[in-house]
């Protein structure tokens, strides 16, 4: 590999073009920041948004999603006692509701 001998140039030309790479970056991370009303208000003097209330999504009562549903109607179906017990214990936020839910599918009338 052929190599030149380094000069004064080489200095000010990497020097110039890491200003030019900070620069663009800078420029893109602005538009991005302007792009989201979260951040716009950092440049453009209005006033910062109400942080999110976490506390009103908190009050939403737990439901069992329905992935997690069809998934235990499979794991019954496949008729193995003690995975069903293995996967009901991997799932205790939603055992008394998939119970519910396989009590009405077995009902006697």
């Amino acid at each position: 590999m052929l190599t030149r001998p380094a000069d004064e140039d080489d200095s000010d030309l990497e020097a110039e073009y890491e200003l030019e790479v900070y620069m663009g970056a800078t420029a893109m991370r602005l538009g991005w920041e302007l792009a989201d009303p979260r951040d716009a208000w950092k440049h453009t003097g209005e006033t910062p948004p109400e942080a999110f209330d976490i506390s009103a999504a908190a009050k939403r009562p737990y439901r069992t999603p329905q992935s997690t549903t069809d998934a235990f109607f499979y794991v019954v179906r496949l008729g193995n006692p003690e995975y069903l017990t293995r996967w009901v214990a991997q799932h205790p936020l939603d055992a008394t509701a998939l119970y519910k839910l396989w009590e009405g599918k077995n009902a006697r009338t």
